[in-house]
């Protein structure tokens, strides 16, 4: 390729940068060279003389840190900017809301109407730790949305909160049985049912008469969205359950060039209470995705639930501390085990990657061994299945991540105690909860590993980089005075950046042509305001990203970034709002 290169073959060069190229076969570089969005040739400054002619864009970066762009392989896109910036709009952690707090919030936005959208009052994300494992109740709705039917969604997205006016209009009575896998908490008194919803079974029953959003708002939050990911470096990231509604949306903004990042789509297979009968064929959506796969759109993935979340002790777990006491068919197991070998080895077999949602080591278990069961009815074959969260395993089932070439889908803001460890420990007992989040022993029996934010789960931004301080610290930031936890987990950020780049354009199948910087490449690139590999705490967890391109071409820029002239009117997340 460089010997083809002429002296004003190039679009745009960057010198004077420090380039992490995370390729360990050039780890460092001074500047790139970029043609038609492509990473043309990387090296020193004086290598690149030869690349700029009288058309060529030339860009110093004054030593600034340049890393590949940033791949999120976990997020709920769509639903994060419905529920987490538009909408009625909860306190959020790391601070704890009182009640008072939250109800202060909805009166504001019932009166404002921000709330409001299609006769419904929508909103979230409240924490469970604000009401217990009681959870909030309708009258506490009622008296301030009256008879407008209300749904708020949890920060866990496990679990809701809704009015009397929105029971009544599901017909949810004190003689509604629980679904499968669902519960309607009921007074224990009246036997009413107390509008605090757990887990989607029993969500659903309510969500299903919220209208659906049209074509062009889903399209709307969609962009406003992918905007955000792009001013904090990322440019690709991975769906974590889409509808076909979704499908189309990001399609179309595809079909319109408007789509500026690089998308893994995984339309939902198994949620929780589902019944076998009524699941989706691993045909029927692969049938749907090649109806909407185009560019930097590839729709064909798919997720399951395999168990549930810790707030609502709907997570599977080996052995407990505690006794089970909720009535699901399969304890916390959202689907039989031979029921998901069944599904995964149809999946696979049709060509779709998989994520499958484990918090607990027996639902990882159980993922593991549906893995190995498509291995041995199909062979081995390219796809990457990955297993998200991955909080708790069994030491037995650590190497087995790399001998069935399953990836791990980590979330870095799991990585200190957070007060999960009030929730878990009775469960399992202080010596396991020590063992949690083992991302370093993962790392290190060889499996691969890609970091995903689940925005807007738990987390109330998609930004990377305070996520990588708890795990390359393994220390709270907003309660540093907790100390270090299990220490022998942290990792380094010469270890945690690939993780956030080529492993996650692998588990997204694009580690060809992105997730690193190397001549033949697209220019995916992320420049950033310091070097976050020799940065302490504070600092890394105020990291910020001044340029990000998407195959040579700024998607975001920040005030004080290095200028392009091609940045000039780019609509910035702050834009949208």
């Amino acid at each position: 390729m460089k010997e083809q290169l002429s002296a004003s073959a190039c679009d745009l060069v960057f010198r004077n940068g420090r380039f992490y190229t995370v390729n360990p076969k050039q780890p460092w570089a001074e500047a790139v060279a970029i043609k038609d969005g492509r990473i043309v040739r990387v090296g020193a400054n004086a290598d690149l003389e030869e690349c700029i002619g009288p058309h060529t864009e030339v860009v110093d970066l004054g030593g600034r840190l340049v890393i590949p762009g940033i791949y999120d392989t976990h997020v709920h896109l769509i639903t994060a900017v419905q529920y987490a910036r538009s909408l009625c709009q909860l306190p959020e952690p790391p601070t704890l809301p009182s009640v008072d707090d939250c109800l202060s919030v909805i009166k504001k936005s019932f009166e404002d109407g921000s709330g409001i959208e299609d006769g419904w009052f929508l909103g979230g994300l409240w924490s469970p730790f604000t009401f217990g494992m009681e959870g909030p109740t309708k009258e506490m709705l009622d008296e301030i949305v009256g008879d407008i039917p209300a749904f708020l969604m949890d920060m866990t997205l496990h679990s809701v909160w809704v009015n009397s006016a929105a029971l009544r209009i599901a017909g949810i009575d004190k003689n509604t049985p629980d679904p499968q896998y669902g519960v309607i908490a009921k007074d224990p008194d009246t036997g009413d049912p107390t509008g605090y919803l757990v887990e989607y079974s029993a969500m659903a029953l309510v969500g299903r008469h919220i209208p659906k959003l049209s074509l062009l708002r889903r399209m709307a939050l969609a962009e406003r969205g992918i905007a955000e990911l792009n001013s904090y470096g990322i440019v690709g990231f991975s769906e974590a359950g889409s509808e076909e509604a979704d499908l189309a949306a990001l399609n179309r903004l595809a079909r319109d060039d408007r789509l500026n990042a690089r998308v893994l789509t995984r339309s939902l297979a198994v949620q929780a209470g589902s019944i076998e009968e009524d699941l989706p064929s691993a045909e029927g959506i692969a049938a749907v995705a090649a109806k909407y796969n185009t560019g930097r759109l590839n729709t064909f993935g798919a997720k399951i639930y395999v168990d549930g979340s810790s707030q609502n002790d709907t997570v599977a777990f080996l052995d407990r501390s505690t006794p089970f006491d909720m009535p699901y068919l399969y304890e916390e197991l959202t689907i039989s085990p031979e029921q998901l070998k069944r599904v995964v080895t149809d999946l696979d077999r049709n060509g779709l990657p998989i994520m499958m949602h484990c918090i607990g080591d027996r639902a990882a278990r159980v993922a593991l061994d549906a893995v190995e069961a498509a291995r041995k009815a199909n062979g081995k074959n390219d796809l990457h299945h990955c297993i998200t969260h991955a909080f708790f395993h069994s030491d037995d089932d650590i190497p087995r991540y790399s001998q069935l070439g399953v990836s791990v889908n980590i979330q870095t803001w799991a990585s200190t105690d957070f007060d999960y460890g009030a929730i878990v420990t009775p469960i399992i007992g202080e010596k396991r909860w020590k063992k949690a989040f083992p991302y370093k022993t993962l790392m290190n029996a060889g499996a691969l590993i890609s970091v995903g934010s689940d925005w807007p789960c738990v987390t109330a931004s998609v930004n990377p980089f305070p996520g990588l301080a708890m795990a390359s610290t393994r220390i709270d930031p907003f309660y540093p005075e907790r100390g270090v936890f299990n220490e022998e987990e942290k990792l380094t950020m010469q270890e945690l950046v690939p993780m956030l780049t080529i492993n996650g354009a692998k588990e997204m199948g694009l580690d060809k042509i992105s997730g690193s910087i190397e001549e033949g490449k697209f220019a995916d690139l992320a420049v950033l305001d310091r070097n976050i590999l020799e940065c302490g705490l504070e600092e890394l967890f105020e990291t910020r990203v001044l340029l990000t391109l998407l195959e040579g071409r700024p998607v975001y820029h920040a005030e004080d970034s290095p200028m392009l002239a091609s940045a000039e009117g780019l609509k910035t997340p702050e834009m949208w709002r």
